[in-house]
């Protein structure tokens, strides 16, 4: 029995209320505790040049992200030309920044990739693994970042992060273990009671297992990408006028990736820069330069989400870009 198209609307528009009064909430609190003509002195000072090329820097981080989801969608034999899929990852960032509440970038991803050779499956896959792959890869160069730090300046956040990942590699470790044993997979796929959607799922799986060069690929590309999105932090970071190590910097994106997953607030706005301020004041960065790297964060995403539009517009003139509702992706099936 499919649930009433009335109360799946009156969810929809309750979380979305929810998201706008967050949002508004810590927009406000932000805004009251900022020093902004320290601020505007700060943006005076900031370095145009550096500023190009940290914007450089991460439209070549969105080519990375595209040849990794290219990677993916090859390991389920779903076969698309690195253009188009390079194109689409810059309309996703557009319908991600300028569309949050609308179906977002991974589901217009996974829309334009849902008619391939192998499945519908593999189109939701290569997203979901594609962010999984980046979260925890980047968690691990955050946790080797936080032994350093311990080691060298010590601090209760790298130690805690230390010890947290420690318990989480445990986990991992056990995961794994279970993923590489065929015995278990054999067993489950052999269960007459087990459901064909979750067949479905662990027969795909099963495509990394197969494939451990494309696969190891992947988690090249994810450690090729963050070492690239840290390295422009830290460079915006030093451009606002206050200057981090490496090492921390990368233990405030790791834990950036984490609180960025709650879905709180409108395409993260508070809670972003809330953490990042917090976080980046455990490091002994003022609130104020904090508050000016989110928001220089911000502001260089523009012109790459506006590009990723302009392709779209083209796309639909062109007519190889059909209209696109929410519903198209939330009714689809694997």
């Amino acid at each position: 029995m499919k649930p009433d198209r009335h109360i799946l609307v009156s969810k929809k528009s309750l979380l979305l209320t929810l998201k706008i009064v967050v949002t508004a909430l810590l927009t406000i609190l932000i805004i009251e505790q900022a020093d902004w003509q320290t601020i505007a002195q700060s943006l005076r000072r900031v370095s145009l040049p550096s500023l190009a090329l940290v914007l450089l820097a991460m439209t070549v981080c969105v080519t990375i992200s595209a040849w990794k989801w290219y990677l993916l969608l090859r390991i389920h034999g779903a076969t698309f030309t690195f253009q188009k899929l390079h194109k689409w990852y810059f309309i996703a960032m557009f319908f991600n920044n300028f569309l949050p509440t609308s179906i977002g970038g991974d589901g217009y991803r996974i829309y334009r990739t849902l008619d391939n050779e192998r499945s519908r499956t593999a189109a939701v896959l290569a997203v979901f693994t594609e962010r999984l792959s980046g979260i925890l890869t980047l968690l691990l160069v955050g946790w080797f970042a936080a032994i350093t730090g311990s080691v060298i300046h010590g601090g209760l956040l790298s130690q805690t992060y230390v010890r947290l990942g420690i318990v989480g590699l445990v986990i991992a470790g056990v995961v794994t273990l279970l993923l590489l044993n065929r015995r278990f997979w054999q067993r489950l796929l052999s269960w007459k009671k087990l459901p064909k959607l979750l067949y479905t799922l662990i027969e795909h799986l099963g495509d990394y297992r197969k494939q451990p060069a494309r696969s190891a690929a992947v988690i090249g590309v994810s450690l090729l990408f963050h070492l690239f999105t840290i390295s422009w932090i830290w460079l915006l970071m030093k451009t606002a006028g206050e200057s981090l190590l490496w090492y921390d910097v990368a233990v405030i994106s790791a834990l950036l990736s984490v609180v960025a997953i709650v879905p709180l607030s409108i395409n993260g706005i508070g809670i972003i820069e809330g953490s990042l301020i917090y976080l980046a004041g455990q490091f002994g960065m003022s609130y104020d330069t904090a508050l000016l790297v989110a928001l220089l964060q911000r502001v260089l995403l523009i012109p790459i989400s506006l590009g990723g539009g302009l392709l779209y517009l083209l796309e639909r003139r062109t007519g190889s870009s059909p209209p696109l509702a929410a519903s198209d992706i939330s009714g689809t099936s694997v």
